[in-house]
Order: structure tokens, then sequence, then C-alpha cells
């Protein structure tokens, strides 16, 4: 019998494949009719999340069998979290076996597992050659200090990486003695997006790490450290060529945000800040307006950012001439309570309530919860206000 599928224009086809895969029926397509096959295998393993150390040993059996599978497989999250201790399945050699063969894997995540987080940041040659990000959040236990560069010296084995997240979840005091290599080896050359997470503060392996690279294009340091001065305005001192760095984000443990202003001056070219714990101060207001291509900010709990502050940046003699978009997410929702925490005096409802005629004037763009939030309460005592005036007239 001929199947009429095949006879469908690819759009609408493709487009069959997509809406049943949304609506959790994708595993039933290839039951359907053969010419399903190709499109749901690749809408199942396009993106993979492994949870247990034996689903990892199966996935790989199922890339060792099967070429079409490997070929599929655009990101995969290895996320041990939630796992039993690892057994040492799969074994090294299966899964360096089996990563030769993922060809078009382009993200890479490991949480959780050191073994497996060792693996990725030391591949054997050949291996994803199309990643092009990989995500690393463990301690990485074993390793003295895992911002050695000498423990990531093999990453030059993937070609088109050029986008790396190292979170370490270590105690400053869990570091080793680090003996510092002359030579900075490997050098990594230009790339798109470096985070670095952990204690990366008074740690000489962090400022040769970051030696290593060429241009970094957008950059996040989080500094775990704990301190009761700021400690970020060393690490950003540390950063090549400052003046190619277009996005930044900053966390620091101490609420001393004031000596980052200077930290920053390099930083010329800025496009877009985010403003994390500890890291955010109104007297930075003077260095911003100076930042001709700043067009988005972001914020974050624990910032310390006022609604004085945003308006500051909007209007007035401190106004931001280029920005365009302020993020604001400086609220947490408590399931208990039923409501949200992070209001205060400094940051109120009503405050926000009556930035967003500022913002319109002004031509930015408010977006997070707290201004979703106001939206909201903006509406809803509009439509009480409608409701009374309606009820006055017919009273």
């Amino acid at each position: 019998m001929t199947d009429y599928l095949t006879q469908l224009p690819a759009e609408l086809f493709i487009t069959i494949c997509e809406l049943v895969y949304e609506a959790k029926q994708g595993p039933y397509l290839a039951f359907v009719s053969r010419a399903f096959v190709p499109v749901a295998r690749r809408l199942a393993f396009r993106k993979v999340t492994v949870t247990q150390y034996d689903h990892l040993q199966a996935l790989c059996e199922v890339i060792m069998a099967s070429m079409p599978v490997a070929e599929c497989i655009e990101e995969l999250n290895l996320d041990m979290s939630e796992s039993r201790q690892d057994a040492g399945v799969p074994r090294t050699a299966i899964l360096t076996s089996a990563f030769r063969r993922l060809t078009n894997l382009y993200k890479l995540g490991v949480t959780s597992s050191p073994r497996l987080a060792k693996l990725a940041v030391s591949p054997a040659p050949k291996s994803l050659p199309s990643l092009s990000a990989l995500d690393i959040n463990d301690p990485l236990d074993g390793w003295a200090n895992p911002f050695d560069p000498r423990n990531l010296r093999h990453l030059d084995n993937y070609p088109l990486l050029d986008n790396l997240s190292l979170d370490v979840d270590r105690a400053a005091d869990s570091l080793g003695r680090y003996r510092p290599d002359p030579e900075r080896d490997p050098w990594f050359g230009d790339f798109e997006w470096v985070g670095l997470s952990g204690p990366l503060s008074d740690n000489p392996a962090v400022s040769d790490l970051l030696a290593c690279f060429g241009m970094i294009c957008q950059l996040s340091l989080h500094d775990e450290s704990p301190s009761d001065t700021a400690t970020l305005p060393a690490v950003l001192d540390q950063v090549p060529e400052p003046d190619y760095v277009f996005v930044l984000s900053l966390r620091q443990t101490a609420s001393d945000p004031a000596p980052l202003v200077r930290a920053l001056r390099p930083y010329e070219r800025l496009e877009a800040i985010e403003f994390r714990r500890g890291t955010w101060s109104n007297a930075m207001l003077p260095m911003l307006q100076a930042l001709p291509s700043l067009e988005d900010l972001f914020f974050f709990t624990g910032s310390g950012l006022s609604t004085d502050d945003l308006r500051r940046m909007m209007s007035g003699a401190t106004r931001l001439e280029h920005l365009k978009r302020i993020y604001v997410n400086v609220l947490w929702w408590d399931d208990d309570d039923d409501v949200f925490h992070g209001w205060s005096s400094t940051f109120s409802l009503n405050g926000v309530m009556a930035l967003l005629a500022v913002a319109d004037e002004a031509g930015v763009q408010l977006e997070g919860t707290a201004i979703e939030v106001a939206r909201d309460e903006q509406e809803h005592l509009k439509t009480c206000a409608t409701c009374r005036a309606r009820a006055g007239r017919h009273g």
C-alpha cells in the first residue's frame, strides 16, 4: 500500500511530527509509519538528559549500536546530582568510544560527577568534534586546584569550543598547593563565553587560567570566597583584553561594591552587565554613563538595587543615554506564605509601579518578576477603579 505520508510537503510533515512529539506521543510516531522514523528519532534524541549511571550505560550502548541515533544528539546533559554513588559505569573506554560517535553534539553539561567532569575537560583526541559549549558544575574532587590550567590542557582537542563554564563548589580552604606553570600552557585562544564560579580570589591558579585565553567576549565571574571586603576587583584586573569584553556577570560574597567602580573602568565596550549579590552601588552611575555601548542591565537577588537607582538610570542628570532594557529579578516566591519576598523600604511595589511611566517616557524596556507583579497590580487597581466608577453611576 502506498504510504501517502511521504507525499506530504516537507514543512507539513515535520510540523505533524513536532506537534505529536510536543503532545508526549513522540515514541509512537515510528509505529504509525516508517516515514516518521528519521524525524521522530531526531526529535527524541536531539536533547538528552541522563540522571543515572546505568541509564548512561544504556545510552552508550544505543549510540554504539546506531550511528543514526548518535548523529541526532545535539545537546547532552549528564546531571548526577540525585544519583547514587558512582559505581564506575560506563567505563572510560566505552564513554570515549561513544563520545567519538557524537559527531553533531555541540553542547555538553556535567553536574555532580567528578569522574565524568574530568573526562569532559580532558577529552581524548577526536572526541565530540562539534562541541562548542561545555558546562561543568562539580567540585572536581581529587584535583588540588580545579582552576589549574594544566587540568584543562586537553581542551584544545575540541576544535570548535568557544563556550566554557566552570562552576566549582569547593571551599577555599579545600584547595591544595598550587605551583604556577611559567609557560602557562595551554593557550585557548578567543572564546565567546567564559564563566568561572567558586573560590576565585586569592587563588593564583585563576589568574593563570584567565591568562590562557585570548579575547573573551562574554565573561561571568562569581566569586564564592568568604570575605568582608570586595574580592572581584583583583580578579577583574587579571582578565586579558578587558576592552573586548561585551557582557559581564558579577557576584561576590562581600557587600562591598564600591571598589568595583575602579575595576570596571577598563571594560569600555560593555553592552550588558549583570549585577548579582554584593556587586551593585549607585556610585557606579557616572561610570556607566561613560560606557557608549551599554544597552542592557540585569539585577538579581542580593544586588542591593533600589527604585531610586532605577529612576536615576532612566531620568535626570544621571540618565544612561543608550540604555534599552533593565531586567529586575530581585524577588523570590515563598510557597508557604504564598507571597513574594524581597520588597523593602527602598524597593517597594508602589515604587516600582511609579517607574513604569518613567520607563515608557524614556523608551526603556523593563522586564523581570518585580516588573510583572507591578504591572499586574496596576491593572488590578485600574479594574477596581472602573468598577467603583460604574457602581457610582448606578448607585
